[in-house]
């Protein structure tokens, strides 16, 4: 009986680290160059653009003209998120998508 408490205990933590690394492989980084010229564009950008289903960090550069996501791979897309730019009336060039969750975390930061 007891080795049966212990068997199941293993398998649920087994299936709690399997279930945590399936999300975090999920986490994609893109950047987008964007056609941003004063603080009201970024006013703009950061008044809509978190909010987008599965966006987890937005970052806007006026300097650069870029606007970096970290967002859930299952929620949203490159594309998708593209869109979302371009719909509020920016045009925006795909400048680089990362699939490791780690490094976009800490590219972030």
């Amino acid at each position: 009986m007891k080795n049966l408490g212990y068997v199941i205990g293993a398998l649920l933590m087994l299936v709690t680290i399997s279930t945590t690394a399936q999300k975090t492989e999920l986490i994609k980084k893109v950047t987008f160059e964007v056609n941003l010229t004063c603080h009201h564009c970024e006013k703009v950008m950061m008044k809509n653009l978190p909010y987008e289903k599965g966006v987890k960090d937005v970052k806007v550069d006026l300097e650069k003209k870029e606007i970096t996501f970290l967002f859930r791979d299952d929620k949203n897309s490159v594309a998708l998120l593209q869109k979302a730019i371009e719909d509020l009336g920016y045009t925006a060039k795909e400048k680089a998508v990362s699939d490791k969750a780690d490094k976009a975390e800490k590219d972030m930061e």
